[in-house]
Formats: C-alpha cells, sequence, structure tokens
C-alpha cells in the first residue's frame, strides 16, 4: 500500500484557467492519487477560476482540494509562498506541481516507490519534456544526474533537480530551514543545505512532466534580480565550503556567459541541451 502524499501547488490569481484545468486533472488522475492538493494563493481569485477549482472537487472528492489564502505573502516571491505552503501541507511526502505544467500519470507513483526503497534520500525528482504550445509538440528535455557523486558534483554549478518534478520528504525540508524568502534561485538554495547537510537526492532518468517553457521563461531568467541572486547562491556555497575557489569561478563563469550571451544562443542552448 502506498503511503498517502500532499501536493504543493502556488496558484497565481491571472494563470490561464486552460492551464489550471490540464495541471490539475494530471494530478487528480494519478495512478496514486494525492490525499491533498494544497493550492497557495496570495491574492484573490477571479471567480472563474473558484468555479473551476469547485467543479474539480465534485468530480475527485478522494482528493481534498486545500485553498491556502494568505494575502500577506503577495510580492513577497515564490519562496516564501512556498515556505508558508510547506507549513501547511499535511502529510510525509510533499510534491511539488505548477498549475501551468502536467504530470505523466505515474509520475507520483514512480517518485514514492523511491522514496520507500531509499530512506536516505530526501529529494526525488525526474526528467521534463519542455513544450511551448502543445505536450505532443515537444522543444527539448532536461535530465539531471541520477544520483551520488554525480548529482553532487553537478549542483555546484546547476540546478541539481527539476523543480516542479520532485517530490520530498517534509520533515527533511523543515529541518533545513524550509525554502528561503527569495524571489529567485529558491528552489536551487533549498536544495544545496539538503545536499550540504548530508541527504541524498535521485533523479529518474526518463520524462515525468510536460513542462510549459517558451521564450518568457527564458526573459525571466535573463534578469537582473536573477543574475544577482545566483551569483550571491555561488558565493554562498564557497563561504560554507561546499565548493572550493576553482569550482567558484567557474559556476560564477557559467552564470555570466548565460547572462551576458546573446538570447537567442540562450534558445539554442535551453533547447538542445538535455542536462
Amino acid at each position: 500500500m502506498q503511503p498517502q502524499y500532499s501536493v504543493l501547488m502556488p496558484l497565481w490569481y491571472l494563470e490561464k484557467n486552460e492551464y489550471i484545468y490540464q495541471s490539475l486533472k494530471s494530478v487528480l488522475q494519478q495512478t496514486v492519487p494525492p490525499a491533498e492538493i494544497v493550492l497557495v494563493v496570495d491574492h484573490p481569485l477571479l471567480p472563474e477560476t473558484e468555479e473551476l477549482l469547485a467543479q474539480l472537487q465534485k468530480q475527485h472528492p478522494e482528493t481534498r482540494i486545500r485553498k491556502m489564502e494568505n494575502f500577506d505573502l503577495l510580492g513577497k516571491g515564490l519562496g516564501a509562498v512556498l515556505a508558508f505552503g510547506v507549513l501547511q501541507c499535511q502529510y510525509e511526502f510533499v510534491a511539488r506541481m505548477d498549475t501551468d505544467d502536467i504530470c505523466f500519470l505515474d509520475r507520483c507513483e514512480k517518485e514514492l516507490d523511491i522514496l520507500m526503497k531509499f530512506p536516505s534520500v530526501a529529494i526525488v525528482g525526474g526528467g521534463l519534456e519542455k513544450f511551448s504550445v502543445v505536450p505532443e509538440q515537444v522543444d527539448g528535455y532536461r535530465f539531471p544526474p541520477e544520483k551520488g557523486r554525480n548529482l553532487i558534483q553537478y549542483s555546484k554549478y546547476r540546478n541539481p533537480f527539476n523543480h516542479p518534478t520532485v517530490m520530498f520528504r517534509r520533515d527533511v525540508i523543515l529541518q533545513v530551514g524550509n525554502y528561503s524568502p527569495l524571489k529567485e534561485c529558491e528552489d536551487y538554495e533549498l536544495w544545496y543545505r539538503v545536499l550540504k547537510n548530508g541527504y541524498e537526492g535521485y533523479n529518474l532518468q526518463h520524462p515525468v512532466l510536460h513542462y510549459r517553457a517558451g521564450t518568457d521563461m527564458l526573459k525571466r531568467r535573463k534578469n537582473k534580480r536573477f543574475f544577482r541572486q545566483s551569483v550571491e547562491l555561488v558565493l554562498e556555497m564557497r563561504r560554507d565550503r561546499y565548493i572550493n575557489w576553482l569550482e567558484m569561478i567557474a559556476a560564477l563563469g557559467m552564470q555570466a556567459v548565460r547572462f551576458y550571451a546573446p538570447f537567442g544562443l540562450n534558445k539554442i542552448v535551453y533547447k538542445y541541451v538535455r542536462s
């Protein structure tokens, strides 16, 4: 018998209902359905979104859809929203999900299997398929390393997990201090602290999620705030001696290239680089 789990989803009040429906249906129809979906809301929702949530709850009474409102979080960034959300989750295992992505229907079952088989693993993620219009038209893939030394070494330069694919142990996340109230890099900063504290990670080496990408996402990652917080994270890793001087220089160089490179080059790299 599989354990019960929560799904944590921040819900932007202007998200398209079409995206919300596709995303929530992919979660509600999992081969092992969640016990609850925790939707964190920092702004009053539109009436049509409220109606959609009510309809989905009626169609899927086996999963409780919990809308957790906290309007004080408005403008404070995704890290603060997710930190609040983790505290609202009622189960040991928490799956992250965004309201514009679409899960493979066996995603959570496979991630639960890893967490049950390997008690030392605190975070399990998977590969993702990037798309811009419809999931069937794949624009690219991202597969971080599976586990062990390869994953640790990778984490010194790049985010070691695809954030909307992960499932984690709630108690570990709280033990290392939960998400930091950052507006960028909130996931990478958390995974680094988990790994730094000796917990293990694991990545399934196949896609578990259709990830809605496109030029808007790339533009967000080229903004000055994202670059600044990425640099600050590298410096933090050096202060904690998670990386050495040479690794710090290499990591800073990678951040600089991503920020200053022409947008067209970023698009090519994002499409064809798989890890």
